[in-house]
């Protein structure tokens, strides 16, 4: 069978937040050939979610939009094995918020995520947000589900909601999205595994590549 049939058979397959998310890999693969040059991250601002120890030997960035259907799928099928490697050691875990145009909510979302974290309660934030999408990226406004939201993990629904309007919370998502743009980035997701932008195809494959790279290191 022809590559190109191949491909076509991939693409029948594929539905929905799996089709978008195989047109932004491909969207940053023309960037970087355009440009001539793979877009390297330097380690800038601490992330607001990070998982695994700040010495481990890999660092898997991943730069999302709460209200992005690929992104969703992508935190679905990668986030716990990832996150579990982080675990394991070896690995450490970063996510950053880099709102599309567009996406009204997705900012303020961030901030919740945000403000959790400092609550010590980030991940179950991050995790919460991502599932109940439907029902706060459209209709009445969000902070009162995100208050909800927060009163169900044990927080503090009205210290979180005070901290998302607070002119720090405000900087950070400014300095994580001038930080995106500063590495050429247009859509996401986007993951950048020790600096560089990983290519990959599905979820599962972008968990084999951090497995492998973790498991290369290990090696005598």
């Amino acid at each position: 069978m022809s590559p190109r049939s191949v491909a076509t058979r991939m693409a029948l397959a594929l539905t929905g937040p799996a089709i978008a998310l195989l047109l932004v890999v491909r969207s940053h693969e023309a960037a970087a050939h355009e440009s001539g040059q793979e877009p390297r991250m330097s380690d800038g601002q601490p992330a607001a979610l990070t998982a695994g120890g700040s010495g481990s030997p890999h660092r898997l960035t991943i730069w999302s939009d709460y209200e992005c259907a690929a992104c969703a799928l992508l935190e679905r099928e990668s986030g716990g094995p990832l996150r579990e490697l982080a675990a394991r050691g070896g690995l450490r875990v970063d996510v950053r918020p880099f709102a599309l145009t567009g996406h009204r909510r997705a900012p303020r979302a961030a901030a919740a995520a945000i403000c959790a974290a400092r609550q010590g309660r980030g991940w179950e934030m991050h995790d919460a947000l991502t599932q109940s999408v439907a029902t706060w990226s459209g209709g009445p406004p969000s902070a009162p589900w995100f208050a909800h939201l927060a009163d169900s993990l044990g927080l503090d629904g009205s210290a979180l909601l005070a901290c998302a309007d607070d002119p720090e919370t405000a900087a950070l998502l400014s300095a994580d999205l001038a930080l995106g743009r500063s590495l050429g980035l247009t859509s996401v997701p986007a993951v950048f595994l020790d600096g560089r932008l990983v290519r990959y195809r599905t979820p599962a494959a972008l968990v084999r590549r951090v497995r492998s790279a973790i498991a290369a290191t290990r090696q005598p």
